[in-house]
């Protein structure tokens, strides 16, 4: 997880450091959820059930992270430094 300190820098970096750290961000979040899809349903195939709802649950937590970033791109450039804890 990203410490304080280095979410109060990306706050207050240019938009394109922003819109890059964001997009390798994006990038990574997805295949995580790709892999824990995968995962759950190999698990679903062989009858493990239970497993397989754990993982799927996992991936959507992870998919929703994508959103989370989104937001921050949407973020008016005043108010980025104030929203990550900075003021």
């Amino acid at each position: 997880m990203a410490s304080n300190s280095a979410i109060k820098g990306l706050a207050g970096s240019s938009d394109e450091n922003l819109f890059a750290t964001i997009s390798e961000g994006i990038e990574c979040l997805v295949e995580n959820c790709t892999r824990l899809h995968g995962s759950a349903s190999s698990l679903a195939d062989r009858g493990d059930h239970t497993s397989a709802a754990i993982l799927g649950s996992i991936a959507t937590e992870e998919a929703a992270k994508v959103l989370i970033l989104l937001d921050a791109v949407r973020c008016p450039p005043a108010k980025r430094e104030r929203n990550a804890g900075g003021q």
